[in-house]
């Protein structure tokens, strides 16, 4: 689409003009709409429908803020409670099954005597001899795969997975793998120990795979090979095969809106799955990697923002060194300074004028193209140039290693400047780097910086580092970054003797994607922005209403489906009357609470202490909307007086008050 308003003209005038759809309806909202993609959002002036079934509210990447809402409140939401309730979907029933090494990793005190000695030929340095006195469990099905780990798998999900064909086969099943060995790994070992199925029953389909759609397809087919599929990504969203009865989490999944994508790879209904009337009811999940866990103490997940461009980040991270270097004395720095500001002055200059991208924020390319705007840039410019102008710059340089290594070497300088150090890890991975290069010195563009690459090797190096000392360390090294290696990560296969680990935690369905509070807010929101409603207006002036005005107000939040139906309305706030509850979100207006009173404040015989309480259940009033008689002898009531209402006032005024507060509560009423 980018291409095609950028391109495509008629008449000297774009094809795809602003005006050209009346309505726009983004799928995927969640992902789709971000970085260059989000310009096609702004371009298009129509109407603009967003679906997702995981809205995000990350800093950078908010759905809600995207169309002017407040986070976590949707413009309308259809919840997956609400799917099952309404039989469109079904339930999960989740199982976390825990198995020791998954848990702990792998122990060489706990191995037998035939394990250590097996452990020792896996492990132990080549050259000393010496080995880790454990494999942390993080290891497990990245480089370090274990059989019987997997083989307990495989088998906990034969005994108690969902069976179809009568109870005979396993019904169709996904894996959610880490990678493709790992998934690889799988199909081996269930291979191994159901060899009577030929290899036919379980598949692995991920991007790696030649004819995986192939195998996709056959898996949509309800009585045709594969039943189970092992997944690397591929088949985390966007499939639809309502077969589908057992999902295996086998891998860590940190993004709530991963791993409720996932979860919907079950939920579709299936008409006589197990036979005629017989029809899915649920489907199970396997949680082997404590997915469950980590969502219940942590409800948002860990999503991460979606990853900026090597350019962007370069940009960026030049850009704070401008802002810090350009208030330093020091001639050097000054120069160093300006020798990045034009740097990126001149990324800003190379921007096309006729883009569509760039027009998309033409007001700040144009601005930034005066160099005149370069000077002392401030807070404000910084965020405006990292916000508009970031996302367009590419860098020309096309070696992205060397691009890699120019942000680490600007991440370095950015804390020399900010904090006074650098990290340890930052100073290990370019010396890891120089040692690599050292082993290619055949090279003659290696050879001629070996004295350099050397030097960065020892300590003595490190302990003057120097933000200047550390340009010329990325002047030094950014080109021979092509020559190395890249390396594949050594892969071990084991075979020690792994254990179930305890019991097996039972879960329900009950990860909504937006919780109780968004609710709640999505619903005061509503009643809020439509106060000049005439009986919404009347509640909160404490004017009677009838029963045709509440009637009207009724329809309008429940059945145009504004906040959902009642049944989800009662559901949170429970069964209590309307108008009531309308007023507990508008409050008493605090003119018509005042005037309520006004006869009574008047009264010439009343003293400072009686007009405080008063004023307080005004105040009250206008907060909340109504008071009940017992709440005037609790706090804040009792901070005016120990026992409340008849401590400040004798019984006559005490029940006059009561009587005037039963009247605004009755207000909120039908009239009768």
């Amino acid at each position: 689409m980018i291409n095609l308003i950028d391109n495509d003209f008629e008449n000297n005038q774009r094809y795809f003009g602003i005006a050209q759809f009346d309505v726009i309806i983004f799928d995927e909202i969640h992902r789709s709409v971000y970085n260059k993609y989000k310009a096609i959002f702004e371009y298009f002036d129509g109407y603009k429908i967003g679906l997702t079934a995981t809205p995000k509210s990350d800093a950078d990447k908010d759905t809600y803020n995207l169309f002017g809402l407040q986070p976590g409140v949707p413009t309308f939401a259809y919840e997956l409670d609400q799917a099952v309730t309404d039989k469109y979907l079904v339930p999960y029933h989740g199982k976390e099954v825990p198995i020791k090494f998954h848990r702990q990793g792998i122990k060489y005190k706990d191995l037998s005597p035939d394990e250590k000695l097996n452990y020792e030929t896996l492990f132990a340095d080549p050259l000393t001899g010496d080995f880790p006195d454990e494999i942390d469990n993080k290891a497990l099905n990245n480089w370090l795969f274990n059989t019987d780990t997997i083989d307990k798998v495989i088998a906990y999900l034969m005994r108690h997975g969902i069976k179809v064909a009568g109870g005979d086969r396993l019904g169709k099943t996904i894996f959610f793998a880490r990678s493709h060995k790992h998934a690889l790994f799988i199909k081996e070992r269930f291979d191994k120990q159901y060899p009577h199925y030929g290899g036919h029953f379980c598949q692995v389909i991920d991007n790696y795979q030649e004819y995986a759609y192939d195998i996709l397809n056959r898996f949509s087919e309800k009585e045709s090979n594969p039943h189970i599929a092992i997944s690397v990504d591929m088949l985390d969203t966007g499939i639809d095969v309502p077969e589908v009865v057992n999902l295996v989490f086998i891998k860590t999944i940190k993004s709530k809106t991963k791993f409720l994508q996932m979860i919907g790879r079950g939920t579709r209904l299936c008409k006589n799955l197990f036979g005629p009337d017989d029809d899915k009811t649920h489907f199970l999940i396997f949680d082997f990697l404590e997915n469950f866990e980590f969502f219940g103490n942590k409800p948002k997940g860990d999503d991460s923002n979606q990853g900026k461009s090597l350019s962007q980040r370069l940009f960026a991270q030049r850009l704070k060194l401008v802002n810090v270097l350009q208030k330093q004395e020091e001639e050097d720095l000054c120069n160093y300074a300006k020798e990045l500001q034009q740097y990126l002055f001149k990324q800003v200059t190379s921007l096309e004028d006729h883009s569509f991208l760039v027009r998309q924020h033409w007001r700040e390319v144009e601005k930034y193209k005066d160099p005149l705007q370069w000077n002392a840039l401030n807070e404000l410019d910084t965020k405006e140039l990292v916000d508009h102008i970031a996302t367009l710059v590419i860098e020309a340089d096309e070696d992205e290693m060397a691009k890699r290594f120019d942000l680490i070497c600007y991440n370095m300088q950015v804390d020399l400047m900010l904090k006074g150090s650098i990290n340890n890890s930052q100073k290990e991975e370019i010396q890891t780097l120089a040692g690599k290069l050292t082993k290619k010195a055949s090279i003659p563009a290696v050879a001629a910086k070996l004295f350099v690459l050397q030097d960065i090797q020892k300590s003595i190096f490190w302990k003057d580092i120097s933000i200047l000392k550390a340009e010329k360390l990325r002047k030094d090294m950014r080109n021979l970054m092509k020559f190395i290696d890249k390396e594949d990560v050594r892969i071990v296969y084991a075979s020690f003797n792994d254990e179930y680990f305890g019991d097996v935690k039972e879960y329900t369905m009950s990860l909504a994607t937006n919780d109780l509070e968004a609710y709640r807010k999505k619903v005061a929101h509503y009643i809020q922005s439509h106060q000049n409603h005439i009986t919404i207006h009347k509640l909160k002036m404490n004017i009677p209403i009838t029963t045709s005005e509440l009637r009207v107000v009724d329809e309008m939040l429940f059945e145009q489906g504004e906040i959902g139906n009642k049944e989800q309305f009662e559901k949170v706030y429970g069964i209590q009357p309307l108008g009531k509850f309308i007023r507990s979100i508008v409050g008493l207006d605090v003119t018509a609470a005042k005037e309520v009173f006004v006869k009574f404040i008047n009264a010439p015989a009343l003293n400072a202490q009686q007009i405080r309480f008063v004023d307080t259940i005004i105040q009250y009033l206008t907060v909340n909307g109504t008071i009940e008689a017992s709440a005037l002898f609790a706090a804040p009531f009792t901070d005016i007086s120990t026992n409340g209402l008849t401590d400040v006032f004798d019984n006559t005024q005490s029940a006059e008050i009561v009587s005037m507060v039963e009247r605004v509560n009755r207000n909120a009423l039908v009239a009768g």
